[in-house]
C-alpha cells in the first residue's frame, strides 16, 4: 500500500499541484502515527479521512463522499494504484472550462465526448486513464481506431482518440 501511496502522491504533485487536495479515505488499519502524520506533515495537499465513524457507508462508496461537500468543486475518484496522467489532467481542465455538472471519463470506447488530447498509438504505450500500476510504459493495448464521428470536430485526422 505504501508503494502505491507514494506513487499517487508523486503523480498528484506533478499533475495537480495547483490548489487540488488529495483526500485518502481509510479505515483503522492505517496507523496515524506511522503513516498519516508523516504524510500530512510532508504534503500539505494530502488529507487522510478516517471513515470508521461512517460505518453505514460501504468502503467502495467512500470515494464519493466529497461530492456532497459544499467546499468541493471537483472530485476525481480512483483506486490507490491508478496512475494520474497528463491526458486525464487536460480532460479535467477541459471539463472545468465547459462547466459541465457531471463528467464520467473512460479512456476506452463508448464515450460521449472526445478527450481533448490525442491518444498515443496502441503500439506506443499501454497507458489509459485509470490503469493500475504498473502501466504507462511501453506496451501494446488493443485500441481500435476512433470512428470519425467520435473524433474531436477540430481533429478529424486523429486515428486514436
Amino acid at each position: 500500500m505504501i508503494y502505491f501511496l507514494n506513487e499517487l502522491i508523486k503523480d498528484f504533485n506533478i499533475r495537480y499541484s495547483d490548489g487540488f487536495i488529495l483526500r485518502i479515505h481509510h479505515d483503522n488499519t492505517i496507523n496515524a502515527t506511522d503513516v498519516i502524520c508523516p504524510y500530512e506533515c510532508k504534503h500539505p495537499n494530502v488529507d487522510f479521512c478516517n471513515m470508521m465513524h461512517k460505518l453505514y457507508i460501504p468502503p467502495k462508496v467512500w470515494r464519493f463522499v466529497p461530492a456532497g461537500h459544499p467546499l468541493v468543486d471537483i472530485i476525481m475518484s480512483r483506486d490507490l494504484d491508478s496512475v494520474l496522467t497528463a491526458r486525464e489532467r487536460v480532460a479535467v481542465d477541459d471539463y472545468a472550462v465547459a462547466h459541465d455538472t457531471f463528467l464520467c471519463k473512460r479512456d476506452f470506447g463508448h464515450i460521449s465526448r472526445p478527450f481533448p488530447t490525442q491518444r498515443p498509438s496502441a503500439y506506443e504505450t499501454n497507458c489509459v486513464v485509470g490503469c493500475s500500476r504498473p502501466c504507462c510504459g511501453h506496451g501494446i493495448l488493443s485500441f481500435e481506431q476512433c470512428p470519425i464521428e467520435c473524433r474531436p470536430k477540430d481533429h478529424p485526422e486523429w486515428l486514436y482518440c
